[in-house]
């Protein structure tokens, strides 16, 4: 009971498949002559995009639409009967291109650069069926021109149908978009307005100023193609094509033939083929480089994880290793305490003066594989501590130009800030400068902030490079291409970096301020 219902429930939708496209293609008839025939694109639209199960529904609607519309046409009874026959067969011969289209691309809207010539045949089979089937049913001259216009007519109708729907085929499909594409097609949608208002305010124009204009309207069409490559190419020749199919002379006229119209719609699907051609080609190109910014900003962004992860590392020792420093200091309090209790005030003050400087030692060491006071003091504060000379510049003087508030950038960004700093001195210490300044601004705008970096060695021979200097301008470049930002040389002593703060990973959280009662006394 299920399945039958299932059944009748197909089949009424595939009967108002049926209806709908022949509404569709009596409406479009009435607006359609042999050089410009609409319907022809609900015919390659339904063939080449809907299921295979909804074509006998398709067959079904076409026939009764060419029945409607040709058998009054009909004088005598044979004429009746070939017409029927006609509208029967019709569909069903036509469909062997669509059918063979399939087989080789079953996804037509992903066809690209073969459905020009998709369309192409599917206009010369059906008008080569056309005057076949009329040569036998009615009364009608077969001739290379009307054959030829015929044939133009059905591709110029596909042209107008068909593209429109594989755009929104493929912006289903999550196809990205460029932002200005709307405002593109509704300028050049304007533009095409105004052109077609003017050749319809002067229907008594000089047949060569008409085609001049008529071939104008083509150029907002190969903007768009040029802009906006395959989706700008089919919007743009569908609006172009709508303009000029309207702007032919007595519409109401069935069978109405204009040869100026004409020869400007043979010139519009010359030109409306190159350009689906070209805009495919530059669509696969922009897709392609697309495809490759996201490989690259995906690759800045494991970077990116992968230079937050060895800090988080080294943040973790740094706190073993001060956890470690507050324990041996408890020991070392504990003797000097028993030591004093026992009576050996000497051995307790030797005790005290061995320890004095291991206190030092450890921060200065601490300092350099993890500034902890970055977290708590800001960037300026960790650059201006008494171990940054001694452990980053070799115990060369670093005089500090410092401006903005470092607190205001993430955790990262500062770190990412002092880690080039000191790659910067790396690479310049190659020189063996007397000693370095660094310029440091933190920059807020409206939408952006980062810091600007200067660092310049003062004094100091010839830059030569080492392995050690090689390793730390490699670093200064990794880190830079992470944040997308910009480093230069000037004078060859001097480095300057450009650090944007683009807060786009979660990874900052893992950073924020420690708890002042942490167990290791931060």
């Amino acid at each position: 009971m299920d399945l039958l219902r299932i059944d009748i429930v197909a089949v009424l939708r595939g009967l108002l498949t049926s209806f709908i496209y022949a509404a569709l293609f009596v409406g479009l008839w009435h607006l359609s002559f042999d050089q410009w025939y609409l319907p022809a694109g609900i015919r390659a639209a339904s063939l080449l995009l809907l299921r295979y199960r909804l074509w006998p529904y398709v067959f079904i609607g076409d026939a009764a639409a060419v029945m409607y519309l040709r058998i009054p046409q009909a004088t005598n009874d044979e004429q009746v009967i070939g017409a029927i026959v006609a509208s029967i067969l019709l569909l069903p011969l036509i469909s062997i291109i669509p059918f063979i289209s399939r087989l080789f691309i079953p996804k037509f809207s992903k066809a690209g650069l073969w459905q020009p010539v998709i369309f192409a045949a599917m206009a010369i089979w059906t008008a080569l069926w056309m005057q076949t089937i009329n040569a036998f049913t009615m009364p009608q001259p077969v001739t290379l021109e009307i054959f030829l216009r015929w044939a133009a007519g059905y591709y110029l109708g596909m042209l107008v149908i068909v593209p429109p729907i594989l755009v929104y085929d493929r912006a289903r499909e999550a196809e990205p978009v460029v932002s200005n594409f709307v405002r593109d097609v509704g300028l050049a949608g304007v533009i095409v307005l105004g052109l077609f208002l003017g050749l319809m305010a002067a229907p008594n124009m000089e047949n060569s100023l008409r085609v001049v204009l008529l071939l104008v309207l083509i150029t907002p069409a190969m903007a768009l193609s040029a802009v906006h490559g395959w989706r700008g190419a089919a919007i743009g020749v569908t609006m172009t094509n709508v303009a000029i199919g309207l702007s032919i002379p007595d519409l109401s006229k069935l069978g109405d033939h204009n040869t100026t119209t004409f020869n400007a719609q043979l010139v519009l699907a010359f030109f409306a083929t190159i350009l689906i051609i070209s805009g495919e080609l530059f669509s696969r190109h922009f897709e392609a480089l697309r495809r490759l910014g996201i490989a690259e900003e995906k690759a800045k962004r494991i970077a990116r994880l992968g230079i937050i992860d060895t800090e988080q590392q080294m943040r973790d020792r740094v706190m073993f290793l001060m956890q470690c420093q507050n324990q041996i200091e408890e020991a070392q309090a504990q003797l000097v305490a028993r030591l004093r209790a026992e009576g050996n005030h000497s051995a307790a003050e030797e005790v005290i003066r061995a320890w004095v400087m291991q206190p030092q030692f450890f921060e200065a060491h601490n300092s350099a594989l993890y500034p902890v006071s970055i977290l708590s003091e800001g960037l300026y504060h960790a650059l201006q501590s008494s171990s940054f000379p001694v452990i980053v510049a070799g115990g060369s003087e670093v005089r500090f130009r410092l401006k903005g508030q470092p607190k205001l950038l993430s955790t990262d960004a500062q770190l990412t800030a002092y880690r080039t700093i000191s790659s910067a001195i790396g690479v310049l210490s190659a020189a063996h400068p007397a000693g370095y300044r660094v310029h440091a601004r933190v920059w807020i705008a409206k939408r952006s902030r980062g810091i600007y970096l200067c660092i310049e060695a003062v004094g100091g021979g010839r830059l030569n490079a080492t392995m050690a200097s090689s390793m730390s301008e490699i670093d200064i470049d990794n880190r830079v291409q992470t944040r997308n930002g910009a480093s230069w040389r000037r004078r060859g002593h001097q480095i300057s970096v450009l650090l944007p703060d683009t807060d786009t990973l979660e990874a900052y959280r893992s950073f924020g301020p420690i708890n002042q009662a942490s167990p290791f006394g931060v």
